[in-house]
């Protein structure tokens, strides 16, 4: 009799201790599954953020690789990129504009003395926006016609550079090529040709000594690198307002090259029908 009632004392006790350690291995599992889900969710976060900076860099570096110049933004450079970049590869097709216009220019691409001249070539437009209030960056790429031109008595130095986009194109693409998007930064160098100074030195082009007295316009298509500064956040869901989830963060600090601005520096000697500044 009294070992049944210790046998039953007994399956009581490992009931409870068998309950206990239940409870407690089924906390401890569900610690490591929400563990286990908030770390996949933020390397999910983490890879799309990083995806979007990448985006960014892969385009800009594309664009500018490939831009002929670089367009003042009404809007602030700061945080915007106007890119201009041929729309042909053909010479020919580029630059017929200039014999095709009203002025029959048949001496193009050099200048008569004491005149107005304008040069037209076929291009496309690309800027990159940075809207601040929606976290986005957009891309835009229109096609249209570049003119680069002079005032009277100066047919030597170009001071209009504008983009106008044609009519029955207009507006082409437009794309978010970035989400939560903290900072979008952009500065412009270029290189100093004034033989009194540093020729040669990369400074920013608001600081190049031989561009004192022309317009931004004239400055900022100096540009021959940009130095880029881009940051993501995600900052939704678990991530809102701190807590106890880290939120996704990538940022990218990097120069990006104007291939067009590198040839004029290495090879000054050389001119083509597309010189920027009428200088044959």
């Amino acid at each position: 009799m009294s070992r049944l009632k210790f046998r039953r004392a007994f399956s009581w006790m490992e009931a409870m201790i068998f309950m206990a350690l239940a409870i407690l291995i089924g906390a401890v599992a569900s610690e490591l599954y929400v563990k286990g889900v908030s770390l996949s969710d933020e390397t999910h976060k983490s890879v799309m953020i990083q995806q979007d900076i990448r985006a960014v860099v892969e385009n800009i570096t594309r664009d500018m690789n490939g831009a002929y110049w670089v367009l003042n933004s009404a809007k602030g450079y700061e945080h915007s990129l106007i890119l201009i970049k041929y729309g042909s590869a053909n010479t020919e097709e580029r630059l017929g504009l200039n014999i095709a216009s009203n002025e029959q220019r048949f001496d193009y691409p050099f200048s008569r003395s004491g005149e107005e001249i304008k040069n037209y070539i076929d291009a496309y437009k690309v800027t990159y926006e940075y809207e601040e209030n929606e976290q986005l960056v957009y891309r835009t790429e229109e096609k249209g016609v570049f003119t680069i031109g002079s005032q009277a008595n100066q047919s030597s130095v170009a001071t209009e550079y504008s983009f106008a986009a044609t009519d029955n194109e207009g507006l082409m693409d437009k794309q978010v090529i970035a989400e939560n998007v903290k900072q979008f930064d952009l500065h412009y160098f270029g290189y100093e040709t004034d033989p009194q100074d540093a020729r040669g030195a990369l400074k920013e082009v608001w600081d190049l000594k031989f561009t004192e007295s022309a317009s931004d316009d004239v400055k900022i298509g100096m540009t021959a690198c940009i130095l880029l500064r881009v940051m993501a956040n995600f900052k939704e869901g678990l991530y809102k307002d701190g807590g106890n989830h880290r939120s996704p963060e990538t940022a990218i600090l990097t120069k990006i090259w104007s291939n067009s601005r590198l040839r004029d520096e290495m090879y000054k000697e050389y001119f083509s029908s597309t010189d920027w500044n009428f200088q044959f």
